[in-house]
């Protein structure tokens, strides 16, 4: 094993607390939806995505994987808080995921073909962000 890759198995250790975190808050804002409690769910689970998006850009596979099948959630909540268009750069986020990791590995082609499938859908059906 190189150096380059000790590294990156050092990075995913030290952001695994990180990463267990957001998916603890995504556990509570899940209840909190439950509840009804819809913009509480929604604040939190907003600031969940934001970790496991920064750490999915770092090429993390435990925070990928979350927000790969998650991103439905807090597209869901978004339009439950009247945000229909909030969760719009998780869900871009969410389909590349898993576009390349159906390209990768084929056994989980036909289950991520259902997230690819939603996830284009959701995006075609909300309008492109304004400039700004």
């Amino acid at each position: 094993m190189g150096w380059n890759e000790w590294r990156s198995l050092v990075a995913i250790y030290r952001s695994l607390p990180r990463v267990l975190r957001a998916q603890r808050d995504i556990g509570r804002a899940r209840g909190l939806r439950s509840e009804g409690r819809y913009s509480e769910a929604f604040r939190l689970a907003v600031s969940a995505f934001g970790v496991l998006s920064e750490l999915a850009a770092q090429d993390n596979p435990g925070a990928s994987a979350l927000l790969s099948t998650d991103a439905v959630f807090l597209d869901e909540l978004a339009k439950q808080v009247g945000q229909p268009g909030a969760a719009r750069e998780e869900l871009q986020q969410a389909l590349q995921i898993c576009q390349a990791v159906s390209a990768l590995s084929p056994k989980l082609e036909p289950t991520l073909r259902q997230y690819i499938r939603w996830y284009e859908y959701r995006l075609a059906e909300q309008a492109a962000p304004l400039p700004h």
